[in-house]
């Protein structure tokens, strides 16, 4: 006769709010079109860039998988974005290790393949034009790369 054993599964391909060791492989450009739903340009179309950043985990149960994230397309000083996307700031100076002073150039060739660690949040469910849902979970944080212990133990 058939056994299983009950174990804990999820829609999601990575947990949320869980530290996953991960390293940066490529940074692309999206073209998000809109339409202007108020003002002077209301009914208008528009565009505007997001940086969309890949991430492959490398340690632990989720390796091999790859994460997601966007940001705005420009480097500021802000502290909050100005939209949904998040800013390139603190992902950049993350992963560089160090500020970005005002007037420096920040080029992502300079952070592919860096370490770091990332979480990803889950979003709710949207649904697949075959009837299914695609269950998302975007980068939500990126955090320096922890330096490996002395006793070789893994650091997460």
């Amino acid at each position: 006769m058939p056994q299983a054993v009950m174990r804990e599964e999820s829609a999601y391909a990575l947990p949320e709010d869980t530290l996953l060791p991960a390293t940066l492989t490529s940074v692309t450009v999206r073209t998000v079109e809109f339409t202007y739903k108020k003002g002077p340009k209301q009914g208008q179309q528009g565009t505007f860039d997001l940086w969309v950043w890949e991430f492959q985990i490398t340690d632990g149960d989720y390796a091999g998988l790859k994460a997601w994230g966007e940001t705005e397309d420009s480097l500021n000083n802000l502290e909050e974005p100005r939209g949904r996307a998040k800013l390139v700031r603190p992902w950049a100076e993350t992963l560089l290790g160090r500020e970005i002073p005002i007037g420096e150039a920040f080029d992502t060739d300079h952070v592919l393949g860096l370490p770091c660690v990332i979480t990803v949040k889950h979003e709710e469910p949207r649904p697949k034009k075959d009837g299914g849902f695609f269950y998302g979970c975007p980068v939500e944080d990126v955090f320096p790369a922890r330096p490996a212990t002395s006793d070789d133990a893994p650091p997460f």
